[in-house]
């Protein structure tokens, strides 16, 4: 998911296997959380 989100808003992933993060999102916290339906923030 993190990498569509990615795709999607730009910014850049990383983490290890079990972990995924992300930052520098081109778009508002609330867009990119909408886009990702069924997460809690």
């Amino acid at each position: 998911m993190l990498k569509e989100l990615i795709n999607r808003f730009g910014g850049r992933g990383g983490g290890k296997a079990d972990l995924a993060q992300g930052g520098g999102l081109t778009a508002a916290p609330e867009e990119v959380a909408a886009a990702a339906p069924g997460q809690k923030l």
